[in-house]
């Protein structure tokens, strides 16, 4: 299940509204970017290292839907100015709050008819 919520300036958050498409298509997968520098230091045998913290998560959801009508609603409903909460049941590794970002939303439709709404993601770290 997919939650839209708004935050307010000053900091507090409100659910908007929910979305539950028929399957989110898994295995659950996402990346994170390391950030670390080596600095490695002309004619010395010295090397230095800077340490910034690892980026979010990142990756693709692939939300299914039974038409075409509700996969372009669901494809609108991820083009908002808001931050999203997904939510798999029994995978607590899988809650993620996120932002649409890094690649393009797309709409598929598969060989059985149903629909295929790619969601490309990072998730917010508060």
């Amino acid at each position: 299940m997919f939650t839209r919520l708004f935050t307010e300036p000053d900091g507090d958050t409100t659910v908007i509204d929910y979305l539950t498409p028929t399957l989110v298509k898994g295995p659950y997968f996402a990346s994170r970017s390391t950030r670390t520098i080596v600095h490695e230091l002309l004619q010395s045998d010295v090397t230095r290292v800077t340490h910034l913290p690892v980026r979010g998560r990142a990756g693709t959801f692939v939300a299914v839907f039974t038409t075409s009508a509700a996969a372009s609603a669901a494809l609108e409903w991820f083009t908002g100015p808001y931050l999203y909460l997904f939510t798999k049941a029994g995978a607590t590794a899988a809650q993620t709050l996120f932002a649409v970002s890094g690649g393009e939303l797309s709409i598929r439709e598969n060989a059985d008819s149903s629909w295929d709404v790619e969601i490309p993601y990072r998730e917010v770290i508060e």
